[in-house]
């Protein structure tokens, strides 16, 4: 799943700002959501979404609760669910906590992006399914040619 226009769901703290502030003719501007281009954007998207599915339950290492989806994992803005279950029933349930965890912390996905309940997906350039990861076929035959 792909986050839709993710930077601009990640709204600003108000003593942050001024940090983002430029002149234009009729006056001074600031980003209430966090723009892209800024040095920290890319870091600050990825440690949201890391933590969007790490924080209900309490660990020995912090106070503070914590939630490890074992089937979810994420990479900026793109999300990642798989089981190892061959049962549709299994894939469903992890989707629906997924997608139940973005809901609660609205965040949209853009569905045109998103590739449900395959065998396997496109993850950073390769294809990953349950049992291999192979390179885009695409890409192989640019290679062969």
């Amino acid at each position: 799943m792909d986050l839709m226009s993710a930077y601009y769901q990640v709204r600003m703290r108000q003593e942050d700002i001024k940090f983002t502030a430029f002149q234009a003719p009729n006056g001074l501007w600031g980003y209430l959501v966090l723009p892209m281009g800024v040095c920290n954007a890319p870091a600050t998207m990825h440690r949201l979404t890391s933590k969007l599915f790490r924080d209900l339950k309490q660990t020995k290492l912090t106070s503070k609760p914590f939630r490890d989806l074992k089937h979810t994992k994420s990479f900026y803005d793109d999300i990642y669910i798989f089981t190892k279950s061959p049962k549709i029933e299994d894939h469903l349930e992890a989707l629906r906590e997924t997608l139940d965890i973005l809901r609660d912390n609205k965040r949209y996905v853009k569905l045109s992006k998103c590739v449900f309940c395959a065998d396997e997906i496109p993850c950073l350039g390769d294809f990953v399914g349950r049992k291999r990861v192979c390179m885009d076929p695409d890409k192989v035959q640019t290679i062969k040619d």
